[in-house]
């Protein structure tokens, strides 16, 4: 189970790296767009997803929720912090 996480924290990290490079900060973009304006991060619908796997016992939700969840932190509180130099969190 913890290397499917692995592996799956990996990916969502790889394309949240691919999306940055590709469409910049998204607080920027959120800043602009009057439509939404809040911004929902996958690490909240990780944790979602996780607390949705107490009440159901369903693996995948665990799966799906800790790599989001982990992928969301890692992004933010290594990745960027690193990369712009601030976590840009919340």
């Amino acid at each position: 189970m913890w290397l499917e996480i692995y592996v799956l924290t990996m990916f969502f990290e790889f394309i949240s790296i691919l999306g940055r490079l590709w469409f910049g900060s998204a607080r920027v973009f959120h800043k602009k767009n009057k439509l939404l304006p809040f911004r929902i991060h996958h690490g909240y619908v990780g944790l979602l997803l996780v607390c949705v796997d107490l009440i159901y016992s369903f693996d995948l939700l665990f799966i799906l929720g800790m790599s989001l969840f982990i992928s969301d932190a890692l992004h933010h509180f290594v990745v960027l912090k690193l990369w712009v130099k601030r976590t840009e969190f919340p």
